[in-house]
């Protein structure tokens, strides 16, 4: 007699092809079954990270790092490589830390705007950004300034500095907003040149590393703002960002609410 299993059925001569079609029907459910719960299990974990606001990401990113390089500036400990020229130059002139940082940023929106030939809107962006982050940079010095200095004190404002930075920083990544000129300039020359990210960022931290001490030692005798600090910020800055982010990405998702904006960093 024959056997009904669903709606196959088989009689004592059972066919490989009828072996082959139920075994597919079985093997095709439970991949379907897999494929949803799996999309239902994105869907929730999706739905359960709160929304960050890109305009205030950005806005922390901002006070936060500009308040940062005033604790390296005082713990006398090294500078970060990107801040260096500006410190150097503010110690060598009657010109604040934060004025040459803009003064030197924008005028990287100059030469990208040459090299590139074009004007984006985001390029005006950027340079807005380095002005009030430059202005940002001196008014926060004006307090941090009069902390009291002992090592141990110092080697508390680097520490507080790398924290701050490290963490302003993943935010300026993450808000999905133009951000300050030499990000800005590293990513397009990188893209319009097809030249590694890496090797451009490379290259801009060993040039600021080689004009500051030439800086220095012509007009003050001493490598001025390089130090431990300096070798520490660049060894271990990449790797206390990457954390940060990935801790950040398991509760957040970072989003403009002017949509417009988050275009202009394409």
């Amino acid at each position: 007699m024959a056997k009904g299993i669903g709606k196959y059925n088989f009689s004592s001569h059972i066919s490989l092809k009828a072996v082959v079609v139920v075994f597919r029907d079985i093997l095709l459910k439970n991949w379907l079954q897999r494929k949803k719960i799996m999309k239902e299990t994105d869907k929730n974990s999706i739905e359960e990270k709160k929304i960050f606001s890109g305009e205030l990401a950005l806005v922390l990113g901002l006070l936060i790092n500009s308040f940062s390089i005033t604790l390296y500036a005082k713990s006398d400990v090294g500078m970060t490589t990107i801040s260096l020229i500006a410190y150097v130059l503010s110690l060598i002139s009657f010109i604040s830390l934060g004025t040459w940082s803009y003064i030197i940023q924008c005028f990287m929106v100059v030469v990208l705007v040459v090299l590139l030939k074009k004007v984006k809107p985001g390029y005006i962006i950027s340079f807005a950004l380095a002005v009030i982050y430059g202005m940002l940079i001196d008014f926060f010095y004006l307090f941090v300034i009069k902390l009291p200095d002992t090592m141990l004190l110092h080697a508390l404002y680097y520490l507080s500095g790398f924290c701050g930075l490290a963490f302003g920083t993943t935010l300026l990544f993450k808000c999905r907003i133009p951000v300050l000129p030499f990000d800005t300039f590293t990513r397009e020359v990188s893209i319009h040149f097809n030249i590694s990210y890496r090797k451009i960022r490379t290259c801009f931290d060993i040039s600021f590393l080689i004009c500051s001490a030439l800086l220095g030692l012509y007009y003050m005798g001493s490598l001025k703002g390089i130090g431990v600090g300096t070798v520490i910020n660049s060894a271990f800055m990449g790797m206390a960002v990457s954390k940060i982010s990935d801790l950040l990405d398991k509760k957040y998702c970072f989003k403009p609410n002017i949509t417009r904006l988050g275009q202009l960093s394409d």
